[in-house]
């Protein structure tokens, strides 16, 4: 397993400049985006599976190895054709989108119960008004979630459901 922590130290050799670089730079924009929730994840690792995952419990975000030791291009082209960035930003989307279930895990594991209510109510109310960005979206509210922010961040989208972020971010601890 190659693992990229939040510090962006990579613990093995076999990750592709261009790679690293994405994940860094995207790594950066999280960090200072989402400053509350960066501090609690603990980064992205490469693994032998056949699609990215977040993983709550570890607080990681699951990349697939094949991405690590080729071209930026290379694995961008993969991701896509893999449906697995759903909006077609590559590696970076991905990230991205995989981040976006950490925001909506930290928000309901640091919420009281009215921070949380409110949370799935708006959640509710926008997806309503909003309709889904993609065929995923659909799936359901933690992937509706995850690719908005996306789409959003990606200035797709007017920053509704970001706007909303920010302001349960600055309630919790």
């Amino acid at each position: 397993m190659i693992k990229i922590n939040a510090a962006q130290r990579l613990r093995a050799a076999a990750v592709h400049p261009e790679v690293e670089q994405c994940v860094a730079e995207t790594s950066k924009l999280l960090k200072k985006r989402f400053p509350k929730a960066y501090k609690t994840f603990k980064g992205f690792q490469f693994k032998k599976v056949n699609h990215s995952s977040y993983d709550p419990w570890d607080r990681t975000v699951t990349v697939p190895e094949f991405g690590k030791d080729r071209p930026l291009i290379a694995v961008d082209r993969e991701e896509d054709a893999a449906d697995s960035t759903v909006l077609h930003y590559g590696l970076e989307g991905m990230l991205i989108h995989e981040f976006g279930h950490h925001v909506d895990h930290f928000i309901r594991a640091r919420g009281d119960v009215a921070v949380k209510d409110r949370w799935f109510e708006v959640k509710k109310k926008l997806m309503s008004e909003l309709g889904n960005v993609s065929a995923y979206a659909g799936t359901n509210s933690s992937e509706w979630m995850a690719e908005e922010l996306l789409a959003e961040m990606k200035r797709k989208r007017p920053p509704r459901l970001l706007t909303v972020i920010d302001e349960i971010m600055k309630e919790l601890k």
